[in-house]
């Protein structure tokens, strides 16, 4: 099951102010699929998003209405 969600990796990724610095943060955690670059977020209803782990394999992405974010969907 894992090679098949092989392009649904994510990794942590740097956050950057406005300056283009980057910003040491253990609250704000941002994914960057390995496959396409998008940034992605964990719901902060997530399992996940209190461990905030590495690397992350996801099954779907979805957009909630009201935000222009994309979550990621049964992460492991």
């Amino acid at each position: 099951m894992v090679s098949a969600l092989s392009e649904n990796v994510a990794r942590i990724a740097p956050v950057f102010d406005a300056n283009g610095n980057e910003i040491q943060t253990k609250t704000k955690v941002v994914y960057e699929s390995q496959e396409s670059k998008e940034k992605l977020s964990l719901h902060k209803y997530s399992t996940l998003s209190k461990r905030k782990p590495e690397l992350v394999a996801y099954c779907e992405l979805y957009k909630l209405e009201d935000f222009d974010k994309l979550y990621l969907k049964e992460c492991v």
